[in-house]
Parts: C-alpha cells; structure tokens; sequence
C-alpha cells in the first residue's frame, strides 16, 4: 500500500473507533462524504530544444503530453459530531516510472474550539499562496495552467505536517480571519527537512472582495553528507557572498480577488527572501482579469518573475570560483509570460479549458525550462477539470 492509503486506513478506522459499534455503520452512512476531482491534461511548447520538468519526472516537450497536468483527487470527510471532523485528501499523479503514485495531500482532525476559533492538526498544503488550499483543484480556479512565474511547478515540498488555527476576527461590514500555523515537512528522497515553518495569513472579504496579506518564516536543513566537499570548497574567507546550506527564508504574499460573476480579477505577489547567496532571493507577481459570458469565461493573464541576488562571486578564484558562479547562473530562472485562455462549464461540477502562454526568457537565464531556451516559448494547454 502507498503512503497516501496509510493514512486513509488510519483516519477512518479513528472515525470508526470514535463510535460505539453498534451504530458504527449508521454513522459512517450519515457522516462519511466523499468527493472526487481531478484534471486530463494535454500541453505542449513548440521548441524541441527544451522541456519543462517536474520532480516527478514528468516533462512537456514539443510532443504533446498528458503525464504532466493529469492527475485524480479523493477527499474523505467524516463529520464525528458538530464540533469534530477529519479529512482526509490523496491525489494520484503520474510518477517516473509512468505509473500512478497516491499521495496524501491532506490528512487532518479540525476542532471547532469556539465560535471563532477552529484548530487543526495534521497535514495541510502549506498556505503560502492565495489559492493553497485548492492547488490541486483545478476546478476551482479560472486557468487551464497556473501562472508558473508565482506558483511554480508542481512538487513534494507543498504540504507540510502541523497545527493551524483559524481565528474568526469580530469585524463590521467584512469577514476577517486570522490563520496561525506552524508545521514541518520532510522529504525522505531529497534529504531535505524544512523545520520549523510557522507564519500568518490575515483575510479580509467584503461582497466580491477579497484580500490576503501573509507572512511566513521556512527554515531549511539539508543533509550535509553529500555537500561537505562543497561546504569546504565555498565557505572561504575570501568569498564576496556568504554561502549557506541551512537557511531561513521569510516569505511575503499578497493577493487580491474580485468576482461578481461578471467580472474577474486576480492579483498575487510573492516574496522570498533568503540568508546568504546559495539560495535565490525571488519575486513574482500575476494578474489576471476575464469576463464571464453565460458558461464562457475568457481570460488574459500577464505574470513576472526575477531572481535578486544573481551577482557573480569574484573573490573565490579556480575551481571554487567556477563552482560558486555555476551555482548562481544555474537559479537564473527569469522569465514573464503574456497569456489567454477560455473556460467553458460544460456541466456543474465540469469545465474545459483552453490556454496560450508566451514564455519570454532573458539572456542568461533558462526560466523554468531545463535549458536556455532561445528568447521565448510557446506553451499550449487543454485541460478537462472536474470537482463532485
């Protein structure tokens, strides 16, 4: 059994365990939901020189591929009573070996503690972003692809296991909440943990309104056993730039939504700032604007991303100076994309989408491509998303 079904076993035989047996199975029949959602994606650039990457091993070439975007969700509810609830949520995506692999995603009892206050603990997409807690969900949101330029490829680092509390502000005239989490994540594979992540989200909405400011403190370790050689080579008293394995990053997000089934509007940027020059200092920012015609949503997106801390290191000289500058153009991930889609809700609960995106790359950077492209891409994505 894979990972993610370790954890649906368990958290219903709890549900199950809460419950006297004899009405075991009436409570599961009236208080166990379960709801699927998932993408069949098709996308291809027009460049055969490069590809976009995934962890997973997946790629988008110049053939068109579904490996990449298509992925199964399964979210498990179990109400215990008015005050308890668990979830459950795995999702299924296409590994290196083009096999399917279940990962849970979601795995957390929430308690409603008070009439403004919710705790939750267990395992959560981090919330680092305005759309986290339907990342996977394609649909959710407006794009066929979200812009890459903010929310990045797909990948193991985006849950995390933890306490969050989710405080109901007493605001008049908006609804205002305050997330407080703290968590941590480890990846087994990459040797990498990054212990502890802890930040604040507050949200403010008003009608068709809303506005999220967050900040966020990562603090990463990797495994040192592989990086000692390097560690040696880089940390001289001679370095411009002070090179770090284990880092903090504080992180910056601000998003801003507006939708009166009229019109659309979305706004997102982040910020990444990081110790030392091993790490990129990133910035990214999208807006997106559509205009709902009866089932259509047509849509244009314009995205932006720049990596800060790019200066060469000068004062290493040899071997240690070739290494220190390839590490430094290796994370020049620069790049800007002008984009346009359209949504078509075929069904409740089933939608199409279409979309173009014109990846421009600056010299001497490769964007999120695994090779310097020449001066810009064509990507095009067709998605059939669905969420019962």
């Amino acid at each position: 059994m894979r990972r993610g079904g370790y954890y649906a076993v368990g958290l219903l035989c709890l549900a199950v365990g809460l419950s006297s047996p004899a009405l075991a199975w009436e409570l599961i029949e009236d208080r166990l939901f379960f709801n699927t959602y998932g993408t069949l994606g098709v996308a291809a650039v027009d460049d055969d020189d490069v590809a976009i990457d995934n962890l997973q091993d997946q790629d988008i070439g110049d053939e068109p591929s579904a490996g990449f975007d298509s992925r199964l969700g399964l979210q498990l509810e179990y109400r215990v009573n008015e005050r308890w609830n668990i979830t459950w949520q795995g999702l299924a995506t296409r590994d290196e070996d083009d096999d399917y692999e279940l990962d849970t995603k979601w795995a957390y009892i929430d308690f409603d503690a008070a009439s403004w206050l919710t705790v939750r603990l267990g395992r959560f997409i981090t919330p680092l972003f305005q759309i986290s807690e339907q990342r996977y969900v394609g649909y959710s949101q407006p794009w066929a692809r979200p812009p890459l330029e903010v929310y990045g490829l797909e990948n193991d680092f985006d849950h995390s296991d933890g306490l969050w509390f989710a405080l109901r502000l007493p605001t008049t005239g908006v609804a205002t909440t305050l997330d407080l989490f703290v968590s941590r994540h480890h990846s087994a594979d990459l040797d990498v943990e990054i212990e502890p992540i802890y930040g604040a989200a507050l949200n403010v909405t008003r009608n068709n309104l809303n506005l999220r400011l967050m900040l966020a403190n990562l603090s990463i370790d990797l495994d040192h056993s592989e990086l000692a050689g390097l560690d040696q080579l880089l940390q001289q008293p001679s370095a411009e730039h002070e090179y770090r394995f284990d880092s903090d990053f504080l992180y910056y997000n601000l998003g801003f939504q507006y939708n009166d089934h009229r019109w659309l509007a979305l706004l997102e940027y982040i910020h990444l700032n990081s110790e030392g020059h091993f790490y990129p200092e990133l910035e990214a920012f999208t807006i997106t604007v559509g205009r709902y015609l009866d089932v259509f949503l047509p849509y244009a997106v314009y995205s932006k991303r720049s990596v800060l801390n790019t200066e060469p290191e000068t004062g290493l000289t040899g071997m240690a100076g070739v290494v220190a500058n390839s590490l430094i153009d290796a994370r020049k991930s620069d790049q800007s994309t002008l984009g346009m889609g359209l949504r078509w809700d075929v069904l409740p609960g089933l939608a199409v989408k279409g979309q173009w995106d014109h990846i421009r790359i600056p010299p001497d950077s490769r964007g999120v491509f695994d090779r310097d492209p020449d001066g810009h891409v064509n990507l095009y994505t067709l998605v059939l998303d669905w969420a019962f």
